[in-house]
């Protein structure tokens, strides 16, 4: 399996260890003080995406909605029913008090929270493809570099293989698994944010509209679970100028813009959709 091209927050083995089999611990105690929990009607989303595509933003405007339960990476691997089960014990446990028959949202940013085929065939996913153009992603992932891991070896090339990468396990993702699947280009939000929450309104089936206005949540801002930026904290989309940054080389800039071309050209042809998203 590739290796995880961000260390985000390294600790010791030992407590990395210690802390992974606390969490099987206590999802399994949640499943076994609600048994039902398992067996209560859901649907299923997924954001699949990269580092720095702005998910934290469109997860948490999709958490807000009272159709949908998650906002977060939920660190699951879904390799098996297990991930499932792990995911209604850690939203059900959060929010006990979800509608019947919510949809239960996740999101995929490396390959280590891997999706199988046979675990997502008999949920009939919805799959909500998002990437964003290569400079904008680019600059973000060494901003966070700086701010989060200062000592990280040549972060130009990881953030470059961490964007490549994922661009192609998107295409991939796109082909091998099941369920309804849409692309939606990050930049998109920003310029058209009443355009695109109408069409997930609509693709989703939701009983009222999205609002471009979002909650805060629990693990809101918080390492590990996603963006932790203060533009997160204004509860609403919000269009600013690009933070300035240093110059990147032109060659690492070509390789990130003609993997961005190839996976839109890719994902376009496999979705069925045209330049602008919309099924062709």
């Amino acid at each position: 399996m590739p290796r995880n091209f961000f260390p985000r927050f390294p600790s010791p083995r030992g407590a990395f260890v210690t802390s992974r089999l606390g969490t099987s611990l206590r999802r399994a105690g949640l499943l076994a003080m609600h048994p039902h929990w398992a067996w209560r009607r859901t649907r299923h989303v997924f954001i699949l995406s990269h580092m720095r595509s702005r998910s934290s933003l469109l997860a948490h405007i999709l958490g807000s909605h009272p159709d949908i339960v998650g906002y977060r990476e939920l660190l699951i691997a879904y390799t098996s029913r297990r991930g499932l089960l792990a995911q209604r014990a850690e939203l059900f446990g959060e929010f006990p008090h979800a509608p019947s028959n919510p949809w239960l949202l996740d999101k995929i940013l490396h390959e280590t929270y891997a999706l199988a085929p046979g675990v997502l065939r008999p949920v009939d996913p919805s799959l909500l493809f998002l990437v964003r153009e290569p400079r904008g992603t680019l600059d973000s992932l060494l901003r966070m570099y700086a701010k989060h891991a200062p000592a990280v070896d040549h972060p130009r090339q990881r953030a470059l293989e961490h964007y490549t990468h994922r661009l192609g396990s998107l295409v991939r993702d796109a082909q091998r698994l099941p369920g309804r699947k849409r692309l939606l280009l990050s930049d998109e939000l920003l310029a058209r944010p009443a355009g695109v929450l109408e069409e997930l309104t609509g693709w989703l089936g939701l009983s009222e509209p999205l609002s471009p206005e979002y909650r805060q949540f629990r693990h809101s801002g918080q390492p590990l679970y996603g963006d932790t930026s203060s533009k997160l904290a204004s509860n609403r989309i919000v269009v600013t100028e690009p933070a300035s940054s240093e110059p990147l080389p032109g060659a690492l800039l070509e390789k990130a813009e003609g993997a961005f071309r190839k996976c839109l050209a890719e994902l376009r042809d496999r979705l069925g959709e045209g330049p602008d998203g919309q099924p062709g």
